[in-house]
């Protein structure tokens, strides 16, 4: 496992980690929840240690709605697209 810098605990504290949470928690958290995605619990548990082991040796680090919502609220998208017809009126 990858140990975050001191700079970077104190970031991860103020921004992603949830009450009592460390690198290695917030990890499992966020990669259990991403493996939900798979159809069979068998799958689900096969990915989610794959992707908290990944996570954790900061071999790829999700973006920040990830990190602060993944397993406690669904909203993971860093933006949101609203569609806007083509024309300067629905533009402007």
């Amino acid at each position: 496992m990858k140990t975050p810098s001191k700079t970077a605990e104190i970031l991860m504290n103020s921004r992603y980690f949830m009450e009592d949470e460390n690198w290695s928690s917030l990890a499992k958290r966020v990669g259990t929840a991403i493996a939900q995605a798979e159809k069979t619990p068998a799958l689900q548990e096969e990915w989610a240690k794959k992707f908290t082991e990944i996570i954790q040796k900061g071999e790829f680090i999700p973006a920040s709605p990830f990190l602060m919502n993944a397993g406690v609220n669904n909203h993971l998208f860093s933006c949101y697209v609203l569609p806007v017809e083509d024309s300067l009126t629905h533009i402007y």
